[in-house]
């Protein structure tokens, strides 16, 4: 028992029109769509790479703003300790 299954078009899809280069009297054979899909692609591609390169400035200033406490620390212990035990000529 073989059946032949044909796609039929619901009348509740709207219609594909020829222009984008999706219908058979297209003349450029689907080469629009295709290119709507790599822009598509494209765009997302974008989309990625500009996320991450913020995610890459949030790192660097988090960083730096975290080296820069580090040295006020470190420049406070420096300090502290000068006070302590005196200036020592072997700095």
């Amino acid at each position: 028992m073989n059946l032949k299954v044909q796609r039929t078009v619901s009348p509740l899809t709207p219609a594909v029109s020829p222009l984008k280069g999706e219908g058979k009297d297209s003349r450029l054979g689907g080469q629009t769509t295709r290119f709507a899909v790599q822009r598509s692609n494209r765009g997302s591609a974008v989309m990625v790479v500009l996320v991450l390169l913020g995610v890459m400035a949030i790192l660097v200033i988090a960083n730096t703003t975290t080296l820069h406490q580090l040295r006020q620390e470190l420049d406070q212990i420096d300090k502290q300790q000068q006070k302590k035990y005196g200036q020592d000529s072997r700095h």
